[in-house]
């Protein structure tokens, strides 16, 4: 059920996505040594402005690895309503920074 905005109730279950990283033309000001572009083959699901902050993973020998951080909308000029691709804030472009401030 909608809300009076005409938007979906928010989940209070993780939600899960499977995506592709497609090339850095697909995503507006795009940063390509430390930004990710990455989208859903469908439009029907994509990542939105409140998924800021959510992880990009992948399966690696029986564990996951942290490969990005969501970052914005890929082409929110175009069309802010959620299709098309994502930005990541690439985690291993970050790694060594990541690091230090874990640790400390």
């Amino acid at each position: 059920m909608a809300d009076e905005f005409g938007e979906e109730p928010k989940p209070d279950i993780l939600q899960e996505l499977d995506t592709e990283v497609v090339p850095v033309d697909r995503c507006a000001e795009l940063d390509a040594n430390s930004d990710l572009c990455s989208e859903h083959p469908t439009d029907e699901a994509q990542v939105c402005t409140t998924d800021s902050g959510g992880p990009l993973i992948r399966g690696a020998e029986g564990r996951w690895e942290l490969v990005g951080v969501v970052s914005r909308d890929g082409d929110y000029d175009v069309s802010p309503l959620c299709v098309g691709p994502s930005v990541f804030t690439d985690a291993v472009a970050h790694a060594d920074w990541i690091t230090t401030t874990v640790a400390a």
